[in-house]
């Protein structure tokens, strides 16, 4: 959905994202962190740009969540794409 900014004059365009981490290294997959929905608003001189700037901006929002829960529960992970895990205590 797109408006346009009072403040600025700018479009602005709404996205939403969700997000989910899923631990598969038992014997089961599980739910390691998940994000969502969550509505994060973009400003451009068009419509384009405006949806590119939600977008960046929710994904980076999604991905520090992630993150900052994957970290909290202990996950070590790296994005060599093959070492994900606990942390041992």
């Amino acid at each position: 959905m797109k408006s346009t900014d009072p403040a600025t004059g700018l479009v602005q365009v709404f996205v939403t994202v969700t997000g989910k981490v899923i631990d598969v290294s038992g014997r089961f997959p599980k739910t390691a962190s998940s994000v969502g929905p969550v509505q994060i608003a973009g400003l451009g001189p068009n419509a384009t740009v405006a949806r590119t700037n939600a977008l960046s901006k929710a994904a980076e929002t999604a991905a520090r969540q992630l993150s900052d829960e994957l970290n909290a529960k202990g996950f070590h992970y790296n994005f060599d794409g093959y070492t994900v895990g606990r942390l041992e205590k």
